[in-house]
């Protein structure tokens, strides 16, 4: 509980200056989208690398693999949501941005300090793997995702880009040095931890500066309270009926149950900002991961509950 109320706390004081830096007129939208551009493409793959330098054993390797399955089986279920609303929304700028946020939690910044005071450190090795695959398909269709204009006719030559992009190459990188055990010398791994480590507040600031555009009356629309409840509540029920029906074991359980309890991606803001030119979904996304990441201070400690009741 403490971890979740620290996180907010933080988060909500990242927002505040965010939100006054744009209001001031410190930053306009030009930075905004040079930021978004930036942590892309350098921060988020250092931080990448850092957040997937865990110990792995390989006598759990059947483990390991049943982890991978779920996550996409996960990937599946969850992109099913996101699609049906999509299409109900009208398959526009609203509806690319709804999908993005039920697909994506926010399994870094919050999820792994989560998963290691809940399930313990022996548990993050199996929550860090269950989000390789959810990691590769966040990075390498985020701009499919949220793009109004990808090139469809140049399908291969897309995917080798996405394949190559820094935060893909950024998860080559984390899982061959955790597997190898390899150490980078002190200087690149400071380089790493600096890079790294603001990722995170600057993509709650970019976060705050977009909230700008929302007014009060906004917020009164149906689909800013639709995907708290989807995303905190419905998602997981769903997660937590499947890991009860299905005979897996019970650390694969406890870890898809804690990622989907978990609000929207903060890397969602930044990926909107890079990709979708309406400014409108720049608010949308900003306004999701704002509401979730503050309501999951009230869903996730009874989440938390069942979690550590699928582990005994």
């Amino acid at each position: 509980m403490h971890t979740i109320v620290a996180f907010t706390l933080q988060f909500a004081l990242y927002l505040a200056v965010g939100w006054g830096a744009k209001k001031s007129r410190i930053v306009d939208k030009r930075f905004e989208k040079s930021l978004g551009n930036f942590l892309v493409n350098f921060a988020l793959p250092c931080m990448i690398v850092r957040s997937l330098r865990v110990s792995f054993t390989w006598d759990q390797l059947g483990l390991y693999g049943a982890a991978l399955l779920a996550a996409m089986v996960v990937l599946c279920l969850s992109g099913a949501v996101g699609q049906l609303c999509y299409v109900r929304m009208g398959r526009n700028h609203t509806g690319r941005a709804f999908r993005f946020g039920l697909l994506i939690t926010n399994f870094t910044f919050m999820g792994m300090p989560l998963a290691e005071t809940l399930l313990g450190p022996d548990a993050l090795s199996f929550f860090s793997l269950f989000t390789v695959p959810i990691r590769v398909f966040y990075y390498c269709t985020a701009e499919r995702l949220l793009s109004p204009s990808h090139p469809t006719r140049k399908l291969l030559g897309g995917l080798r880009q996405s394949i190559l992009s820094p935060p893909v190459l950024g998860v080559a990188v984390g899982l061959a040095l955790a597997v190898t055990g390899v150490n980078l010398p002190e200087p690149m791994e400071a380089v790493l931890a600096g890079l790294g480590g603001i990722c995170s507040p600057m993509g709650m600031l970019l976060c705050g500066m977009t909230l700008t555009e929302v007014c009060p009356g906004d917020l009164r629309h149906p689909r800013f309270l639709l995907m708290p409840l989807l995303r905190l509540l419905a998602v997981p029920a769903c997660a937590a009926i499947f890991c009860l029906l299905v005979p897996i074991p019970a650390v694969i359980r406890q870890t898809v149950l804690l990622y989907t309890a978990l609000p929207c991606a903060g890397m969602m803001t930044v990926y909107t900002v890079r990709y979708e030119p309406e400014t409108e979904a720049w608010r949308d996304a900003s306004v999701y991961v704002a509401l979730t990441n503050l309501f999951s201070v009230l869903t996730i400690p009874l989440w938390s509950g069942l979690i550590l009741w699928m582990g005994g």
